[in-house]
């Protein structure tokens, strides 16, 4: 069944590509790799990759905002800045120390 439906939203992303088809595909590609792998492994791939998305866009909000040239006063009232390397440390700890730590996500929800 996750088959069918990941490939049914592998069509429908060729054929016409929205926003809903991608979001489709990526789910059934996440539960068809917990049931293939399982839960740890999927775990450790996804932080992974979000570990590696959250650097990618830190290091070019910090570019894009002069960080590099302004005082560290500066950059640690800038709350976007602190927002975000938060964020990123609480990725490499769900990654490297537990899992729980990736339900503290959670406030990107709320931000």
């Amino acid at each position: 069944a996750i088959w069918s439906v990941f490939l049914v939203t592998l069509v429908s992303i060729l054929l016409k590509p929205n926003v809903t088809s991608m979001r489709m595909c990526f789910v059934a590609a996440i539960l068809r790799s917990i049931y293939s792998v399982g839960l740890g492994p999927t775990l450790w791939f996804m932080g992974t990759l979000q570990v590696l998305n959250k650097g990618v866009f830190l290091v070019s909000f910090m570019g894009n905002n002069g960080t590099f040239s302004k005082s560290r006063y500066e950059n640690l009232s800038n709350f976007q800045l602190v927002y975000h390397v938060g964020y990123l440390i609480l990725c490499v700890l769900g990654l490297c120390v537990h899992e729980f730590f990736y339900s503290l996500l959670v406030s990107q929800i709320f931000y």
